[in-house]
């Protein structure tokens, strides 16, 4: 075995404000927000810690996948794809609705939705699998380079379903 792979999430380091260093791992008894980013910041620790010496460790950080970039097929509804749902559910709701304008979501007003549609992550993945670097530790994040922000992204989805609500950051 010369190359180890391991898939986390760009969410391992959801603490730090700002920018991000590929090589940066916070610590794993930090309060995460949830226990998907909480599980795979142990693992990433204990693959750094783990891996022999003379196999080099590659760690792939993908974004939020959602389907594909040009069918949109997808195979699980998970990520953004609840709020759409509950957009969806919300019209159903009928004339009662109408009177309400805004909905308030926990989202800070300057937090990022990296979104990364499934078909770029496989042709991104595999190119650093098929290339790989000889050192000891790789790790890259797997993100769009113009990453959207949380309420915009959030706010383009309420509009392209036809609701009329508003966003308002509630941090």
């Amino acid at each position: 075995l010369k190359y180890f792979h391991y898939f986390s999430t760009y969410a391992v380091n959801q603490l730090i404000h700002g920018r991000i260093l590929e090589n940066e791992l916070i610590e794993s008894n930090s309060s995460f927000f949830d226990q998907y980013a909480k599980s795979k910041n142990n693992a990433e620790h204990l693959v750094r810690k783990l891996s022999p010496k003379h196999i080099s460790t590659i760690i792939h950080r993908p974004g939020i996948i959602v389907g594909d970039s040009q069918t949109g097929i997808r195979d699980k509804d998970d990520g953004p794809y609840y709020f759409f749902n509950f957009i969806q559910q919300t019209k159903k709701l009928g004339p009662a609705t109408k009177k309400i304008k805004f909905l308030p979501l926990p989202v800070q007003d300057d937090s990022l939705m990296p979104v990364l549609p499934v078909d770029i992550l496989i042709e991104w993945s595999s190119q650093i699998i098929l290339s790989p670097k000889d050192r000891q530790l790789s790790c890259y994040h797997l993100i769009p380079k113009n990453v959207i922000r949380t309420k915009d992204f959030l706010q383009l989805a309420i509009d392209l379903l036809g609701s009329p609500l508003k966003i308002i950051c509630v941090p």
